[in-house]
């Protein structure tokens, strides 16, 4: 995976007192998106916090199924840390369900592409994993099988998980049905974990353990977010801001619209910090004054809370974005760019973001007018 090793540099800007305006987001894309988050900790059984049970040897940390498609390109955001005191084994898998007896399909995995790594690192792993995503650079690799028959399941991909480890990142890949004669695909994905090192995967057919604490999982017929927003420009010297990744306007990824959602389903919480996810802003600039070019400043900041990860700027190449802290009276801050508007012209462009695991939203935009 690649990954630039240096963040944007930090510079300080007056605490922000109070909220600013909630960018409201749409749907953007066809790929499917999963998160397993919950439990974010995978503690032994009788542990007071984080008890997760194995049933026969296996946990199943979140699932989804998927009907009546004959190609799908899928997204998954995984973040689970091991305390249980010994090594597992976690890995995802795909269950072909084809109940046309007469022509059976099969169902290839392919274009396989993933940030998943064990680390200890968890914030400069979360920061680096979102880079990768925005910059299209996660690792291309082989799935461990490469189809899968009627009737049986599939690895994707698996991984040890040290105690003490994260086991952390993007996977994706596109699930096909190989037959155009065959009867549309049928299959559940697993988000799945052993207690041994040797287990197969593939024989877990557990049902999802139960939530534990508040981090989410979920699965929906989307990965990306896309918004539009309209600045004009003010005062010189002066800020406008706007609030993304914000929990309300773009809070798109909920418990209730989920697979498996609702009061009875076995979702949890809101993908509302957008782990995982490219969410795009469109910003449609204009100056407003007839006589006079402004210089525009964008900057990236927090809420409440640090965010991080990665932004992109257009076309531009994506770059880090680290921890950006909140203090009593300040908050850190990054710069993404600065350009020139001449008088009365308009420019749209697009700043892309994506959240770093271990880091938290709302995220702000904030835009500044100066003299040229």
């Amino acid at each position: 995976m690649t990954c630039t090793t240096t963040d944007l540099p930090v510079i300080t800007h007056p605490l922000l007192t109070t909220a600013p305006p909630h960018i409201t987001g749409v749907k953007s894309g066809s790929t499917r998106f999963m998160i397993s988050d919950n439990p974010e900790t995978i503690g032994k059984p009788t542990d007071a916090n984080w008890p997760v049970k194995f049933t026969n040897g296996f946990a199943t940390l979140w699932h989804d199924y998927v009907a009546n498609k004959n190609t799908l390109t899928y997204r998954i955001f995984v973040w689970h840390l091991n305390t249980t005191g010994k090594t597992l084994k976690y890995g995802v898998t795909i269950g072909n369900g084809s109940n046309s007896t007469s022509t059976p399909g099969t169902i290839q995995i392919s274009n396989l592409k993933h940030s998943i790594v064990t680390t200890g690192s968890y914030v400069s792993h979360g920061i680096c994993s979102a880079q990768a995503l925005l910059a299209n650079t996660l690792d291309s690799a082989s799935p461990v099988d490469t189809s899968i028959t009627a009737g049986n399941v599939g690895l994707v991909k698996e991984w040890p998980v040290e105690s003490g480890k994260l086991i952390g990142g993007i996977i994706e890949f596109t699930l096909k049905n190989t037959s155009s004669s065959t009867a549309p695909m049928a299959f559940r994905v697993r988000s799945s974990v052993a207690d041994t090192t040797t287990a197969n995967l593939r024989t877990n057919s557990t049902p999802v353990i139960d939530r534990l604490g508040t981090h989410p999982r979920g699965s929906w017929d989307f990965a990306d977010i896309q918004s539009n927003i309209s600045f004009q420009t003010g005062a010189l010297n002066s800020y406008q801001y706007y609030s993304f990744s914000n929990g309300t306007n773009d809070n798109l990824m909920t418990q209730t619209s989920s697979y498996d959602g609702g009061v009875n389903g076995q979702a949890y919480g809101d993908n509302k910090g957008h782990y995982g996810v490219k969410n795009k802003v469109n910003i449609t600039f204009k100056n407003t004054s007839t006589t006079e070019s402004r210089k525009i400043k964008v900057f990236v900041t927090s809420r409440v809370k640090p965010f991080g990860g990665a932004i992109q700027w257009h076309n531009n190449a994506a770059v880090r974005v680290p921890a950006l802290k909140v203090g009593t009276s300040t908050q850190d801050m990054v710069q993404v760019v600065t350009f020139t508007l001449a008088p009365n012209a308009s420019a749209t462009y697009a700043l892309t973001t994506s959240t770093a695991g271990s880091l938290s939203t709302p995220g702000v935009i904030a835009i500044q007018t100066l003299a040229p």
